[in-house]
């Protein structure tokens, strides 16, 4: 199994620089894109072909899963951020 470090670093860095020179409003719109894509990388890409080709175990399993979830939390934040709804307990 190959890993795609030098690519997932360039992204990051890439991601990075655009969200520095961006306003907050478009630094909003950056995270929930950048949410959604890793919502859809996690269940089409990652789920199905590398998860599998590790053999996971039931921790392995229980990562993911958090790890998926937590997106989904982050991506719900960012759209109430662009959206301007407020949380109040």
């Amino acid at each position: 199994m190959k890993t795609e470090l030098p690519s997932t670093r360039s992204l990051y860095v890439g991601l990075t620089e655009v969200a520095d020179d961006a306003s907050i409003s478009s630094r909003k719109w950056i995270g929930l894109l950048f949410s959604g894509g890793a919502i859809v990388a996690s269940i089409l890409d990652y789920n199905p072909t590398i998860l599998l080709e590790r053999v996971p175990g039931i921790i392995d399993w229980l990562e993911d899963i958090v790890f998926t979830e937590l997106l989904f939390v982050a991506a719900a934040l960012l759209l109430y951020q662009v959206l301007g709804v407020t949380l109040q307990p």
